[in-house]
């Protein structure tokens, strides 16, 4: 019995569940999460991630933590955990009772088995007032009769399952697009229509144009009848998706971030260039704070500055108050006390200039708003290198077609994607996407699938075959039946693990967070501990001295370049991997793939096409290969045989068709003989041939004897002699040798492990150069051989693609399943390939390692960044070179560290597969 791919709800048996995070923008917010989510009676465990924001929490109710995060400012929702296998089988779907007149819906996500509608019925039922509770696993909704409608909500999930009040039904909201002007009789022709179909549908109309239709009937019978009262309209397509939401708030930010760096930068610029050109008066004591040709002036453009700091620096500020609020800190506290540093002392010496030394009387004005503008510019960068980052998912959703040609009671009209039904039929002319996943009905053609399993060949589509959506219709005319929609769809799954990988992190990712938690306060005692030691050890002027090392100190300090290195290589990483057709499960996976030492292959599907093909055929004088292909082809087939299949398949690939047959005779396990155009020919075993009195000719038995350890051979005769020997062999996939060689060159050992026979595998080794051979391991024992390998401190992985090596891949360091596997396969493993290629593996491993150096690369630079920075901003050189870092300067410093971390994580984007992979 199968066991079916469940995917797991947010919140496992012990507890632990996952919470998506908005708002999140360094490692203290991480911080002051963390804090909130710990002040919550119950919790045992937190860890929160940065980029993309979650927090993964053990103990107390999820929708408490929810509320905790939202009370510190940020938004929270729950996950589904990684896809793993249910224990218990989904019940068969039966129709729902229909719920009580009192009763109200829930729609449940993430239910995948009967023990999860147990466990949601169970809660249900726990919530004070609910009298009866039935929840329907196929509906993925429970009908509940009593209780509070939010109580239970939370109830529900608090055990891990995101789920909302809803209706009794989901009519079809969209929008009419008319052609043409209609005027109100116009309006009530095609009100009147649609009403025919569903009297309850709800029409509003926006102009003469345009209407708001909601309803329940399917869209495109909506469409036939208003076509039939002489009506052209079409639906409005729904183009709205969360890529290009994204990608608008990026360009929002991008504009905002450049506004705010011109104003300070104009400003800032603007007064070094005045007081250098001599055109600023001297702040003394002697002028008025009225006189507008002396301190006047001065305050004037204190307030100004003030002004321009409040908008330009808003989100700094807002930032660092709410943190103060909570009595956090962040990269924003360190902004503005330093920012606000610098103008609070130019303030003092404006308002109270002999509380200042004359020699060090000093204004930091243009630096309160350099500051700003140094940090507005690079974070504008950074928003323009982090959208870049998470282009892979965009190009996976842009893939999606938008429309499709349905075919509706003999009819063909166009309908947005979103509006398709299971059951619906639709058209795919050549050269154009398949718009959802479904089943040919009607033509063949080719596919090009190779946005989503990465090989560039073209795949034959037939009626009867599933077709992917997304896909490209090359050839032929296509009529396709809808199976899956929406979310259920492959790309919608591909897009949806690779966004689930995307928030996972590595172990070297921890030590990190850990770092960064205490990053901040630490810079703070430095930046007080700068300040009075110049102040009471440094050089007159010692008051200008110790304020402008302490500003450089906190505004140098870039606690966003350490807490970005990790999430934004995963999130580049994940993302090209995904472009390439590969799915990495998760941060630990990526990291065991990048050590991986050794690597377990099977050959059946793996290393060969998995099906045997005709290799070989040797003839005596007299007869042709065609001809023998003919005749073996014809006695063949009526066979079910793989052997006799792959004959069949040869001679029609040559396009030889088959002779009639007479008087046919089988023998089970032997071979098979017949009548064709009046002489009895047979094919079969040699023995079994020579037991009928058939000479084999002694080259051919010479030739079958060579063929022995790598084919398999199957004769040919008439009743005299051996008239050829046909040679099948499963082969070795076209890129399989290239593939072995590139793992080779990434010093990985390859190691097959095979339930062959030991002289066939041993063949397949020699070929392919494999020192490692296990053969006739029985399925439950490739696991013992990863074990074994791992017991002599090796990092192993597994590829495989059956039922029998689920085990295996679990038991690997890593497993990889390649596309062609079972679901079990697949869910065993931590690497699933799209393809079906080995080229896939050495991809994915040479992929990993990119990603992995460019973590290390990040993190060395942010670490050595810091640890020089902060020293030279405190003066540290002072006393040897008479040098000191200006403010202004440590906050471009402080804004180029996060650009180097982003753009350096952007350059896996642009990672070219192996030579080997199908896409070169």
């Amino acid at each position: 019995m199968s066991v079916p791919n469940h995917t797991a709800p947010a919140q496992d048996d012990s507890g632990s569940y996952t919470l998506s995070i908005d708002g999140m923008t360094c490692p203290h917010c991480v911080k002051r999460v963390e804090q909130a989510i710990r002040d919550v009676p119950g919790v045992r465990e937190v860890e929160v991630t940065l980029e993309p924001g979650s927090a993964r929490i053990r103990g107390a109710r999820p929708h408490q933590a929810i509320r905790a995060i939202e009370a510190a400012g940020y938004q929270a929702r729950p996950v589904a955990r990684e896809p793993e296998a249910c224990t218990l089988q989904p019940p068969a779907a039966a129709e729902s009772a229909p719920p009580p007149p009192d009763s109200y819906r829930i729609d449940i996500d993430d239910m995948s088995c009967a023990s999860c509608v147990a466990r949601v019925e169970k809660a249900i039922r726990a919530v004070d007032g609910v009298r009866e509770a039935s929840v329907n696993l196929v509906e993925g909704a429970a009908y509940v009769a009593g209780g509070n409608p939010a109580e239970v909500v939370d109830a529900i999930t608090d055990q891990g399952y995101p789920s909302r009040l809803a209706p009794t039904d989901r009519p079809n909201d969209t929008t009419l697009v008319f052609t043409g002007v209609l005027d109100n009789d116009g309006r009530q022709r095609a009100e009147q229509c649609l009403r025919k179909l569903d009297a309850g549908m709800q029409l509003q109309w926006s102009d003469e144009h345009h209407a708001r239709l909601v309803s329940r009937a399917h869209p495109a019978d909506l469409l036939l009848a208003l076509a039939d009262a002489g009506l052209e309209a079409r639906f409005a397509e729904d183009t709205a998706d969360s890529w290009q939401q994204q990608e608008r708030q990026a360009r929002v930010h991008i504009r905002r971030a450049i506004r705010r760096a011109a104003l300070a930068g104009l400003a800032g610029f603007g007064l070094m260039a005045a007081n250098m050109a001599g055109l600023l008066p001297p702040v003394e004591a002697r002028s008025s704070l009225l006189d507008p040709a002396g301190r006047g002036l001065w305050l004037l453009l204190a307030l100004l500055f003030l002004f321009t700091m409040a908008y330009s620096g808003r989100n700094y500020y807002l930032g660092a108050w709410k943190q103060l609020r909570h009595r956090q800190t962040n990269m924003d506290t360190l902004v503005a006390v330093g920012t606000a540093a610098a103008w609070l002392s130019s303030l003092l010496l404006i308002l109270a200039p002999d509380f200042v030394p004359a020699a060090q009387r000093h204004l930091y004005l243009e630096t309160s708003v350099l500051i700003l503008a140094f940090l507005q510019f690079g974070h504008a960068m950074e928003v323009r290198a982090r959208a870049r980052t998470g282009q892979a998912i965009g190009a996976l959703i842009e893939l999606a077609p938008r429309t499709a040609r349905v075919l509706r009671r003999g009819r063909e009209l166009t309908l947005p994607v979103s509006l398709l039904q299971p059951g619906d039929e639709f058209l795919v002319r050549p050269g154009e996407a398949i718009a959802v996943d479904g089943t040919v009905v009607e033509g063949s053609s080719s596919v090009d699938e190779s946005m989503i399993t990465g090989e560039s060949r073209p795949v034959a589509r037939e009626p009867g075959d599933a077709v992917t959506g997304a896909t490209i219709n090359q050839s032929g005319l296509l009529r396709v039946r809808v199976e899956r929609v929406g979310e259920d769809t492959t790309l919608a799954s591909i897009i949806r693990a690779v966004k689930q990988a995307q928030m996972s992190k590595p172990p070297i990712g921890r030590l990190v967070d850990r770092i960064a938690g205490v990053f901040v306060p630490i810079v703070l005692f430095i930046a007080v501990l700068t300040f009075f030691s110049w102040l009471g050890l440094g050089p007159e002027p010692q008051l200008p001295y110790a304020l402008s090392t302490a500003i450089a100190v906190l505004v140098i300090a870039c606690p966003c370049a350490l807490g970005l290195a990790t999430p934004i290589a995963i999130m580049a990483g994940m993302g090209r991997a995904a472009q390439l057709g590969i799915l990495i499960r998760n941060g630990d996976a990526l990291q065991a793939a990048a050590g991986i030492s050794h690597l377990v292959v099977d050959k059946t599907g793996t290393l060969t096409a998995g099906r045997p093909r005709v290799t070989a055929i040797h003839c005596i004088s007299g007869i042709d290969e065609e001809r023998v292909l003919q005749l073996a082809a014809s006695l063949e087939n009526a066979s079910q045989h793989p052997l006799a299949q792959a004959i069949v398949e040869s001679a029609r690939e040559r396009g030889l068709e088959p002779l009639p047959l007479r008087d046919f005779h089988a023998e089970a396990g032997q071979g098979l003989h017949a009548e064709i155009d009046g002489r009895r020919l047979y094919i079969g075993r040699r023995r079994w041939l020579e037991t009928h009195g058939i000479v084999i000719d002694p080259e051919l038995r010479a030739r079958a004897a060579d063929m022995a350890a790598a084919a398999t051979p199957v004769w040919l005769a008439d009743e005299q002699r051996a008239l050829a020997l046909l040679g099948l062999r499963d082969p070795l996939r076209e890129d399989t040798p290239a593939a072995i060689a590139a793992l080779q060159a990434q010093g990985i050992e390859l190691v097959l492990c095979t339930g062959d026979h030991p002289q066939t595998a041993q063949a397949v080794a020699q070929e392919l150069g494999i020192d490692s051979l296990h053969s006739r391991v029985l399925p439950g024992h490739k696991a013992e051989v990863v074990q074994e390998l791992q017991a002599q401190g090796h990092t192993v992985g597994m590829v495989g693609d059956g039922v029998n090596d689920a085990p295996a891949l679990a038991q690997a360091n890593v497993g990889f399943a390649i596309g062609s596997g079972t679901d079990v396969a697949i869910r065993s493993a931590d690497v699933t390939l799209a393809s079906n290629s080995l080229a896939g593996v050495a991809t994915a491993i040479a992929l990993s390692r990119a990603t992995l150096r460019n973590i290390r690369q990040n993190l060395f630079g942010a670490f050595v960044y810091n640890s020089t920075g902060i020293p030279l901003a405190a003066g540290l050189l002072y006393p040897f070179t008479g040098w000191l870092l200006n403010p202004v300067f440590a906050s471009a410093a402080m804004a180029l560290s996060s650009v180097t971390v982003v753009s350096n994580a952007n350059r896996l984007r642009f990672f070219q597969p192996l030579e080997s992979h199908p896409h070169d």
